[in-house]
């Protein structure tokens, strides 16, 4: 009987009602115990009504709108020579770095479903939701049209919230559009689990992202990036809140040269400066090496990129 009251207690009501019935049944239990067992029961029942009765759609949306200036929107070189092994090239008309404005908006919308269950983790009840959403993102260019970009993202998956850990695995697709025709589509299937302890936090993340291009040019780069992905965030006090992680990539593409392995390392803190506002840095290192070499330079393309961000 007490072990029903606890599952009660928890809102795991098949498994109250359950043990409740065993005590019920049981023939040496004494009739004024039976009878309230049946009030049990029927509060067990009523209790399933309120359950039922809570609002399990929650629905939220976020729209953003900007405009700013690109200082080099092609990501191309000052000048339109270049040396390679002595030699002196000329690059074709249009390739050096162009600059433009640009205006941008996205569009975000999340429904969270909270799902009827009795599991339970420890003999506390996990709350499990179903969250999806759809984002849509557009960057046009006053001049530079090639360069508009447009994204459509979906999403969706199921969640599990527990007292001392949370997990959960969403599918996503990924439609992008550059210079307003198709550029491809991605497809991730994105697990993650975290486990809390006291004031910190620690995080295991894997990523699973097919690539698919539309035009030939670009039929070399399809393939497979599989991700995983490690950190801790750890709350010192209330004004300060530490982060940091490490993260693998591997992306296979059909062209040797678009194959590569990559690393990053990360470290964030917030803190809590006034009432209502936080300031915050982040300083992120990480380093790609591709597979095959490049053509004319007959080298392995080896990329690095170091940020630090304040706000």
């Amino acid at each position: 009987l007490e072990l029903a009251v606890a599952y009660y207690r928890a809102e795991l009501m098949q498994k109250a009602r359950q043990e409740a019935k065993l005590v019920l049944d049981d023939a040496a239990t004494p009739k004024d115990v039976k009878d309230s067992v049946r009030l049990f029961l029927k509060e067990i029942e009523t209790q399933e009504l309120v359950i039922k009765s809570r609002k399990r759609h929650y629905l939220e949306g976020l729209a953003k709108v900007g405009i700013g200036h690109d200082s080099n929107v092609n990501a191309g070189p000052d000048s339109d020579t270049i040396e390679i092994n002595g030699a002196e090239l000329s690059l074709t008309p249009g390739s050096t770095k162009a600059s433009d404005v640009f205006g941008q908006a996205s569009l975000n919308l999340t429904h969270t479903y909270v799902v009827p269950s009795e599991m339970s983790s420890n003999g506390k009840p996990v709350t499990v939701l179903w969250r999806s959403a759809a984002e849509g993102f557009r960057r046009f260019y006053e001049d530079e049209h090639d360069f508009n970009l447009d994204i459509l993202s979906v999403s969706t998956g199921p969640e599990f919230l527990a007292e001392d850990w949370r997990t959960g695995i969403n599918l996503q697709f990924d439609y992008l559009r550059l210079g307003g025709e198709k550029l491809g589509l991605y497809t991730s299937l994105n697990p993650t689990f975290t486990f809390v302890q006291e004031d910190t936090e620690y995080t295991i993340s894997g990523q699973w992202l097919n690539r698919e291009f539309e035009s030939a040019s670009n039929a070399g780069k399809e393939g497979n990036r599989f991700a995983l992905s490690f950190d801790v965030v750890h709350e010192f006090n209330d004004m300060l809140t530490a982060q940091g992680g490490v993260t693998g990539y591997k992306l296979n593409a059909e062209d040797e040269r678009r194959s590569s392995t990559e690393w990053e390392i990360f470290a964030s803190a917030f803190v809590a400066a006034w009432k209502d506002g936080t300031v915050y840095g982040r300083a992120s290192y990480s380093e790609t090496d591709y597979d095959g070499t490049e053509p004319v330079f007959n080298v392995a393309r080896r990329d690095s990129d170091a940020r630090v961000v304040l706000g």
